[in-house]
């Protein structure tokens, strides 16, 4: 600020921020600057480096922040999922996302146990197993996400209904709900595998039904 305000002009600024401007489109160029017939070459110092395709030095960009999901893609006995109201504030603020388990890494009893926890329902029976992993990229952080798969294998009858802000919906009518772009992708994923849990190749890991 100091040097561009001691190189400003007492009258005519409008026609040196013009000339600037000017300067910077049809000489002082980033690929083929014209040196040789620059107003300012003398006070240069891209020129005076004897290198002056190497200005401007590029910034040095901080690697973007990352921040760990695990969202529960909860299906119930029926094949419908679980989505939840996304809070105001925050990323995805007012869509319709999938809980999360707010602890990471996350195994299958922790899943279990947190979809559990938002049905109040402590008793239901079910299996959880991982999905691939992924990232997504926001405009400051990336995401990365370790999503869970968990089959409800109770009877639709014992499974309480989910408390406000959360609701049940067929996959279809998910597709049609306002949800973040991975949400989306789990659910696409989704409808394509053969539905319920004898769709899914068990692992050799696979936790016993508890």
């Amino acid at each position: 600020w100091s040097l561009a305000e001691r190189r400003l002009p007492p009258t005519d600024v409008e026609a040196y921020t013009q000339g600037l401007m000017d300067l910077g489109a049809t000489v002082c160029t980033r690929a083929r600057p014209a040196c040789a017939r620059c107003p300012v070459a003398d006070t240069c110092r891209a020129l005076a480096s004897g290198d002056p395709l190497a200005w401007p030095r590029p910034r040095r960009r901080a690697p973007p922040a990352r921040r760990d999901l695990a969202p529960l893609l909860t299906v119930d006995a029926e094949g419908r999922v679980l989505l939840e109201r996304r809070p105001e504030q925050g990323i995805w603020a007012g869509l319709w996302g999938l809980p999360e388990c707010a602890a990471a890494p996350v195994d299958a009893r922790q899943a279990l146990e947190e979809a559990r926890r938002v049905l109040a329902a402590p008793g239901v029976r079910g299996q959880a197993w991982p999905l691939p992993p992924f990232e997504h990229a926001l405009t400051h952080f990336r995401l990365r996400i370790a999503p869970w798969h968990v089959g409800l294998s109770d009877p639709v009858a014992r499974i309480a209904e989910p408390a406000a802000g959360y609701r049940w919906l067929a996959p279809a009518e998910a597709h049609a709900a306002a949800l973040p772009r991975p949400v989306r992708a789990l659910l696409t994923a989704l409808s394509s595998t053969p539905a319920g849990r004898e769709g899914r190749p068990r692992s050799p890991d696979a936790p016993p039904d508890r």
